[in-house]
């Protein structure tokens, strides 16, 4: 409804309670309607009006209407706040002054020293406009111009994210925007500049014509990205561009190109798609460049078509199952290190999978395919299937404990190789009893049987012997009883709790288990965490099998403030002489090695955590694993050292003595300023440097900056080695500057 009929019913209403000054008894402000059916028709035209203020007084030879006193105007959904309004019948016209300030429903605050505006309060001329949006962006102008209601135009305006200084709030934020004009239209929800200048603590930086970004009410818009730009010792300088699409709001895709000085173009993009039940991610890229594919000096390479491919997808079936996977494609195992400085593994793994859930089961089967990420790699077979079917019952539902069953099935394939088969069933027992004088009892029983199926096999302590088909099964019923007694003393200083454990194992010994493959037991590895397991191997083609007891002793201190030590120590002890542990596992004899660890967090900045493996008769360490932080935010220092003895076996994986650490310190230097460096260094084998790294991170409100600087020891053929320098720079609502190292392999 036009305001000049609003304001003519309000006057049927004013003539009755104007004038009101402030503070009468029993009117301490004026709430003025148009009534319904009132001078005008109110009713009838629209939605009525609302004026509250101190004092509403109406001039009849100038037909101005004039309210003072904290006064707000409302009319469908837009609010005007000053400290005085008036409104011109004749013109049309309402007049605003004094802390103004002009609400549309956007989200966005709109304010000013002086304000004209319409008789329905949708176009408006502001002078020295300030407009808070709803992320809390300022954008402010000399004067600024609303029309239809839908854009506002701000001459010679400033933008920022930024906070201002609370002790200098005239200080220039750490960027801006600062531009000819700036129009904001709430209908596209994109704020577009006109000859602006990026400045940086008030000094300009950089130039455009033309500059536009979404509004904060905008989750995401088709448009360029911010480029990419550095250099490469591989390829040289480089400059990437990147165009975001906004297919639906289901779909979106991300095409770039990126532009090298020593090599061909790289060309890549991503397609991201969520469905009702899932979603679905697509990326990769392509290029043509020469592919090293040895250390020989003399191998020139060749020029091929090399890229990359990655997918991923989740998908729910039903409330219980659901399925999905992971693709990952390389034309190459240099082709991640070289264009996207990706060298975290040895292998990239593509996987797909059926899961389902069911109150206490679960069911899962997958497949597996490798893709080799360094040279002279050992092949890496595909496994298909690996299935496991998990059933688990009631609490004390079985002779007073629980009962479960697992089945599961796993295939091995290789091109040049011995593939198998391995079937199980494996049904068990477990209860637990608390005595009324604290001790508890544990009772777990298996009898686990598989079945193998293999071809091609060649057994690793007959080498010389023709390959064997054949099938064999394994039947192994074992069962555990551990016992732990916990002694709890309270104490003004501290808590110390005290517990010993003791757990006998009894099954059949196994002899000549050589006679099928080991695929996933090729690795020993002893520490107090497996010390009491049913099975130490780290897999399941190989069982334990025999006759041990385990012991252990657990101390710990507590103390109020959150400080505490923990410490245990324990070993077992086979009763029978044969052991199917390698030399150097410290299971080989009947007595194992000493295994324990040392957990001290004596105050809020330190801790620090030992475990070791000591050999059973000479107490020599065997491997040892040290991790401690010291410091504070200021200045905090990190190692972690690791040392393993060398192992020997032609059933389980050969290796030399490991040893080998990395040492990190990083500084918060103010609350946006931190600082890390770190350095990974192997000491045998092959004694050297591996990694040395540098991080600067800037971050605060509106604003990130990172850079980082690193130092790659390890020569790949066709990479070379030597300092890489990336960045990252982040621009709030405006998007983001950073290298490909910073990005996740295959994003581009």
């Amino acid at each position: 409804m036009p305001m000049r009929s609003l304001m003519v019913g309000l006057l049927g209403v004013g003539a009755l309670v104007a004038p009101v000054p402030a503070g009468a008894e029993d009117a301490p402000g004026a709430d003025v309607v148009s009534p319904a059916g009132g001078p005008g028709g109110a009713a009838a035209e629209g939605t009525p009006a609302l004026i509250n203020a101190d004092e509403i007084s109406y001039d009849e030879a100038a037909r101005v209407i004039t309210a003072t006193g904290a006064v707000e105007l409302a009319h469908q959904g837009r609010v005007v706040y000053a400290d005085q309004i008036s409104y011109d019948e004749a013109t049309d016209l309402v007049i605003a002054r004094g802390n103004v300030r002009l609400f549309q429903g956007t989200g966005d605050v709109v304010s000013g020293d002086y304000a004209e505006l319409t008789g329905d309060l949708k176009d408006a001329f502001i002078d020295e406009v300030r407009v808070l949006m709803s992320d809390s962006a300022r954008l402010a102008g000399r004067e600024a111009e609303r029309t239809e209601g839908r854009y506002l135009r701000v001459n010679r305006g400033v933008y920022s994210p930024c906070r201002l200084c609370a002790d200098d709030p005239d200080a220039p934020p750490l960027w801006q925007l600062r531009s000819a004009r700036s129009v904001h239209d709430n209908q596209e929800h994109v704020i577009r500049h006109r000859d602006v200048t990026l400045e940086m603590y008030g000094v300009p930086v950089f130039y455009t014509p033309y500059f536009s970004h979404p509004d904060p009410t905008v989750d995401r818009q088709s448009g360029f990205l911010a480029p990419v730009f550095g250099s490469s010792s591989d390829l040289g300088s480089f400059l990437r561009t990147a165009y975001y699409i906004d297919i639906t709001p289901e779909t979106d895709a991300t095409v770039y190109l990126t532009a090298f000085s020593g090599s061909m173009p790289l060309f890549g993009g991503q397609v991201r798609h969520r469905f009702e039940t899932g979603a679905l991610e697509i990326e990769g890229s392509v290029t043509q460049s020469t592919f090293i594919p040895t250390a020989d000096p003399s191998d020139q390479g060749s020029e091929q078509v090399r890229g990359n491919l990655f997918a991923t997808g989740r998908f729910d079936i039903d409330d219980n199952w659901r399925w999905g996977g992971d693709l990952n494609v390389l034309s190459d195992f240099n082709f991640l290190r070289e264009y996207y400085d990706f060298d975290d593994e040895n292998y990239l793994q593509s996987r797909g999978y059926v899961e389902g859930f069911f109150l206490r089961d679960y069911f899962r089967t997958e497949a597996f395919r490798f893709e080799p990420l360094v040279p002279n790699a050992p092949e890496a077979p595909t496994i298909f299937p690996n299935l496991e079917y998990s059933l688990v019952g009631e609490p004390a539902e079985l002779l007073g404990g629980r009962w479960s069953l697992d089945l599961g099935a796993r295939g091995v394939m290789r091109e040049d190789g011995a593939d198998s088969t391995r079937l199980t069933i494996d049904p068990g027992w477990r209860a637990e009893w608390i005595t009324g004088f604290g001790l508890v009892a544990t009772v777990d029983a298996h009898v686990r049987a598989d079945v193998f199926s293999f071809r091609d096999y060649v057994a690793p302590d007959t080498p010389d012997e023709a390959p064997r088909s054949a099938m064999e099964y394994r039947v192994l019923p074992e069962a555990q009883i551990a016992v732990r007694y916990p002694w709890h003393r309270p104490g003004g200083w501290f808590d110390t709790v005290i517990e010993p454990k003791v757990a006998l194992t009894m099954a059949p010994d196994l002899f000549d288990q050589t006679r099928f493959p080991n695929e996933d037991s090729l690795d020993i590895e002893l520490n107090e965490s497996r010390l009491f397991a049913l099975n130490r191997f780290s897999g399941a083609d190989r069982q334990e099998g025999g006759q041990r007891v385990a012991y252990g002793l657990g101390v710990s201190f507590f103390a109020p403030g959150g400080e505490r030590l923990n410490l245990f120590g324990g070993q077992s002890y086979r009763l029978s002489d044969t052991s199917p542990f390698s030399p150097g596992s410290g299971l080989d004899s009947r007595r194992s090695d000493w295994v324990g660890s040392i957990e001290l967090v004596p105050t809020s900045w330190m801790d620090l955590f030992y475990g070791f493996r000591l050999d059973n008769e000479t107490l020599e360490p065997e491997r040892h694993t040290i991790r401690s932080t010291i410091g504070v935010p200021l200045f905090r220092f990190g190692v972690d050292y690791n040392f393993i003895e060398n192992q020997v076996d032609p059933n389980q994986t050969a290796r030399d003595d490991r040893e080998f650490a990395t040492v990190a310190v990083s500084s918060q230097l103010t609350e946006d300023w931190r600082v890390w460096a770190s350095h990974d260094h192997t000491f045998n084998p092959d004694a050297g440097p591996r990694k040395t790294s540098l991080n600067l991170t800037y971050q605060d409100e509106c604003f990130t900056f990172e850079a980082r600087a690193s130092r790659d020891y390890t020569s790949i053929p066709g990479v070379s080695d030597g300092v890489s320098v990336f960045f990252r720079l982040v621009f709030k609502n405006l998007g983001e500057v950073t290298s490909p190292s910073l990005s996740p392999a295959g994003s581009g």
